[in-house]
């Protein structure tokens, strides 16, 4: 449990070969890639913020909506350690969610993903959940970051906003996880913000 900004790391990361590098930071889907020359394992991910996707005999648990509908943190930690409980049943170290974005309009596609419309709202439930699936040793990956809130051409269209309202608005449910749930990993978004793609946006993802 080094801090973030432990020399220890960088000493770390000289040990690995440039192919093992690139292959840490590019291969995917469903899965973490591990390291074996520094005893790094892999691990088994999954879609699905509300249950297993794909994964028979699961549970599917209510949406991350309804769940907001409730106002109240204990169930959302008390909901977090049972999918993470299932999680670990069924042989999955992490999934893709919850979402944490915020509903833009009452008609976008992903809105069953997200909490509310509130950022505050939303990094309540959102770190309260995180923190339940957390107990159980599982990697949630927090998402869409950010500023993701539909499904049709959500791989080229590009989001407008100014900084003020994503800091105040857009990002305050990931900080509240981040900050309260020392959350530790964060799917981007396809989308653009400005005319930068979000998951090459250094200013976002730094």
């Amino acid at each position: 449990n080094e801090p973030y900004d432990s020399e220890k790391w960088d000493s770390l990361l000289d040990e690995l070969s440039w192919e093992e590098s690139c292959k840490l930071t590019t291969w995917g889907a469903n899965a973490l890639s591990g390291v074996a020359s520094v005893s790094a394992p892999g691990a088994h991910t999954g879609d699905g913020p509300a249950g297993m996707r794909d994964a028979a005999g699961t549970v599917c648990y209510p949406s991350n909506t309804v769940l907001a509908c409730t106002y109240n943190k204990d169930l959302a930690d008390v909901l977090g350690n049972a999918f993470g409980m299932e999680m670990m049943d069924i042989g999955y170290q992490g999934i893709y969610g919850p979402g944490a974005d915020i509903h833009r309009t009452n008609f976008s596609g992903r809105n069953w993903e997200y909490f509310s419309e509130d950022g505050y709202l939303t990094g309540s439930m959102l770190a309260n959940e995180v923190s339940g699936m957390r107990n159980r040793g599982v990697l949630p990956f927090e998402k869409h970051f950010a500023l993701n809130d539909q499904e049709r051409n959500r791989y080229g269209v590009t989001v407008w906003s100014n900084e003020q309202a994503i800091r105040e608005i857009y990002l305050k449910g990931f900080q509240a996880s981040i900050e309260e749930s020392q959350t530790v990993a964060v799917m981007s978004s396809f989308n653009r913000i400005g005319c930068t793609w979000a998951g090459g946006h250094k200013g976002l993802l730094t």
